[in-house]
C-alpha cells in the first residue's frame, strides 16, 4: 500500500501483528524520504523501542489513551519539523 499510495501523514502503532511499527518506519522513510510526517501510537513502550523510533526518523508519538488536543498537538508538531 505504501508504494501504490502517496500519504501525506502516517499515523502508524508500535506494536502490530507481523511487523514492528518502526519497521513499517524505516520502510516508509526508505520509499518517501524524511519529509513526511510519521505518528507513532502506543499504549506501551519501552525506553529502547522509543530510541530505535527516533533514531529511524519518526516525527512524534502518542501515548494511548491520547486526547484530540494531544493529536492535534503532535500533527503540529510533526507539521513544524517538515
Amino acid at each position: 500500500m505504501m508504494a501504490a499510495q502517496k500519504f501525506d501523514l502516517v499515523f502508524c502503532d508500535f506494536h502490530l501483528g507481523d511487523m514492528k511499527g518502526v519497521e513499517v518506519l524505516r520502510n516508509f522513510r526508505q520509499k518517501h524520504g524524511p519529509t513526511k510526517p510519521f505518528i507513532m501510537i502506543t499504549s506501551d513502550v519501552t525506553k529502547e523501542e522509543l530510541n530505535e523510533a527516533l533514531n529511524a526518523g519518526v516525527s512524534s508519538y502518542l501515548l494511548k489513551p491520547f486526547t484530540i488536543e494531544q493529536v492535534e498537538g503532535n500533527i503540529q508538531l510533526a507539521l513544524e519539523r517538515l
